[in-house]
């Protein structure tokens, strides 16, 4: 939520209305006084702006912090958001509600199981796994595969995603031309008749 805020931000700014922009990314930063998280997506942004990175730091952290104190129920509010920060050349601190963990706790609460369940029909996804090879042994890693791509699948559908899922089989190409071979060899040497 907080990315797609500086986002959306940073779009308002005059040298960057309509571009496309890059995804801002945030960091937490070393020390706790420089807040929760921190980004420098002003000092990247700057020349494609045109601008001083902290002038657009300064557009972008007032836009959020005007966003901060609406009303918790307004759709544009930001209320786990206390304050967003200015330091140095363009950085943006970010600094988080106290309570913003019992606001979600309550909202998880009164959602009950429901919590995070999407609408249905949404975008169609293909979830691919375990894939074991049967030219070799198994291993402790495809089933752990099949568990997490499993669960993956089930988040995805609870979600609203069309999810399908698919174990791909490779039992085609040269691998298993080989495997067939070398059986076929191994039954022939067992029978004592010649092996080619």
């Amino acid at each position: 939520l907080l990315m797609k805020a500086i986002n959306e931000a940073a779009a308002g700014y005059d040298g960057l209305a309509g571009r496309d922009l890059p995804a801002a990314a945030l960091e937490v930063p070393p020390q706790k006084e420089f807040g929760d998280f921190a980004t420098n997506f002003a000092m990247q942004l700057a020349r494609t702006a045109r601008t001083n990175p902290r002038t657009l730091a300064e557009f972008i952290a007032a836009r959020l912090n005007e966003r901060a104190g609406l009303a918790p129920r307004n759709p544009a509010a930001l209320p786990w958001l206390a304050e967003a920060k200015v330091a140095g050349p363009g950085f943006i601190n970010f600094y988080l509600a106290p309570d913003w963990l019992y606001s979600l706790l309550a909202d998880i609460l009164a959602a009950g199981e429901n919590w995070g369940r999407g609408p249905a029909g949404g975008e169609k996804i293909q979830v691919e796994f375990v894939s074991a090879n049967p030219t070799g042994p198994l291993h402790v890693g495809h089933g752990r595969g099949a568990a997490v791509g499993s669960a993956l699948a089930n988040l995805l559908r609870f979600a609203g995603y069309e999810v399908a899922t698919e174990f791909y089989i490779n039992d085609a190409g040269s691998q298993i031309d080989c495997l067939a071979a070398s059986v076929d060899a191994r039954y022939r040497e067992l029978l004592g008749q010649p092996v080619e």
